[in-house]
């Protein structure tokens, strides 16, 4: 018995000194150009998805076929080892660009990015699509692990919006009626804008919905298009479908006219809410709910979520001291401000429920907010403060960006006015940086059905939480990552 004892023993102690084929997490992924992500969802079968920018055609990508420019990646990957389940590229060109990923009810992915100039010569993804000069591509595919499925075969839907000027859409989401729901900015007045941007401003907000059914026109599959805004810049960068069926959408308001005419008394960028109807017949009955907050400087609604309570819990960027900022900041760095929004309220002030700024004396930039499992907050962006908050947290040495993560807690309390219960932000659970002495950005955090939070971006960095990591040779060049929080 003792003999046998010893023998396991010794197996067990030269198993565990054979090499693993899994990563440990960062997960990072690149050749020797330029890679980088902005979006990563959990999938229902446990798994991350993730859309990607990708120059490289070598390292990870040696199966980037796609011919010259940046090449749209989109991938599942085993949140355990970071190894890819489905790995596909599709479309080419400069200027090609992935926004945002979801997952549909049928099991597909669909993508919000935007063509490249070169897209529509000389790849089939986008062949025979509109002359639309570096327009919306809504790219919906099925990430069957067939290896030996042709590319072209994933793609279950794919079609092209805006007009010939610039036209982003940040976000993309599938709502209860089975429809795809962009927001984003344009600044065409022809094309899909001809008569829905009627202003001479820069850009206005754009809001898309479509039908994505490969057998019908690409005009048939419009089911809503408006543009919101006034005389200067609009912008939208993340949007939900809230409980009450609306489009509940954030970004920023530069305007005092138009849509915004009553709203503010300066110019300058404050963070705009607005709840929209999009199954509405005209621009003025779609407008449910049209706010701005902020102070005397720069304000961006950048990510929002509804809680359990029902209100709207944006995550901002603010530089402003005054106004809705007033006695929350000192100075005009620019911070993470969290606003919590009841829409039911009577007026505009009774409408913040809560409003609290954190952050360093230098750049703190959260880009995605999450409601986590256990109704708290959870946060993800970059920061360069190595003060207040941020002291002690920091990777970097000098002015470099690192990976910032928090956990905020959301207590349930109940208002003495109305008798509501709801969960009220505040107190910091985590507060963790990630990097290295180079610089990164984290721009999107998620949490799988387990309850793991990961986060996607870009690194620049070979050290410290990167070290021996990195797929580019070049300290310029990025490689994307993911990062277990």
């Amino acid at each position: 018995m003792l003999r046998i004892i010893c023998l396991i023993t010794v197996m067990l102690i030269l198993i565990s000194s054979l090499p693993s084929t899994a990563q440990a997490s960062p997960y990072l992924y690149g050749g020797n150009n330029n890679d980088e992500s902005r979006c990563i969802i959990a999938t229902k079968d446990g798994n991350l998805a993730m859309a990607a920018i990708v120059s490289s055609k070598d390292g990870d990508f040696l199966n980037n076929k796609l011919i010259g420019g940046t090449a749209l990646w989109v991938c599942k990957i085993n949140p355990a080892n970071g190894e890819p389940l489905f790995s596909q590229f599709y479309g080419h060109g400069t200027g090609t660009k992935a926004y945002d990923i979801i997952e549909t009810r049928d099991g597909c992915l669909a993508v919000a990015g935007r063509i490249g100039e070169a897209d529509r010569e000389s790849t089939g993804d986008l062949k025979g699509k509109e002359n639309i000069f570096r327009g919306v591509w809504v790219l919906k595919i099925n990430p069957d692990p067939d290896k030996d499925k042709q590319r072209l075969e994933t793609i279950v839907f794919s079609q092209c919006y805006g007009g010939t000027s610039e036209n982003i859409m940040y976000k993309i989401i599938e709502t209860r009626d089975g429809c795809l729901a962009l927001a984003g900015e344009t600044f065409s007045q022809d094309g899909d804008l001809a008569g829905v941007k009627t202003t001479k401003s820069e850009n206005d907000l754009w809001v898309l919905k479509v039908r994505p059914d490969s057998s019908i026109s690409r005009k048939e599959t419009i089911v809503f298009n408006q543009c919101y805004g006034g005389s200067n810049s609009e912008r939208a960068f993340d949007m939900i479908e809230s409980k009450d069926g609306y489009l509940s959408i954030t970004g920023y308001a530069d305007s005092k006219d138009g849509d915004l005419t009553g709203l503010k008394n300066s110019y300058h960028y404050d963070v705009w809410l607005l709840k929209i109807d999009a199954n509405a017949k005209s621009k003025k009955e779609s407008i449910k709910f049209n706010q701005i907050y902020g102070g005397d400087g720069q304000n961006e609604g950048h990510s929002i979520v509804e809680t359990r309570d029902g209100y709207l819990t944006i995550a901002a960027f603010a530089r402003s001291t005054g106004g809705d900022l007033k006695g929350k900041k000192s100075d005009d760095s620019a911070d993470l401000w969290l606003l919590k929004i009841d829409t039911k309220a009577k007026t505009r002030q009774e409408s913040i429920k809560f409003s609290q700024c954190y952050g360093g004396g230098r750049e703190d930039n959260i880009q995605s907010i999450i409601e986590t499992k256990d109704g708290n907050l959870a946060l993800a962006g970059w920061t360069d403060s190595k003060d207040r908050m941020l002291e002690g947290k920091r990777k970097g040495g000098g002015n470099d960006w690192d990976v910032w993560v928090l956990k905020i807690e959301s207590k349930q309390v109940k208002d003495p006015k109305t008798g509501r219960i709801y969960y009220k932000t505040g107190a910091i659970l985590s507060n963790q940086c990630y990097g290295g002495t180079a610089n990164e950005k984290a721009y999107r955090i998620v949490q799988t059905a387990g309850g793991s939070l990961y986060s996607t971006g870009w690194t620049e960095s070979a050290d410290k939480d990167f070290a021996g990591k990195r797929k580019a040779s070049r300290p310029e060049n990025c490689d994307i990552f993911i990062i277990k929080n």
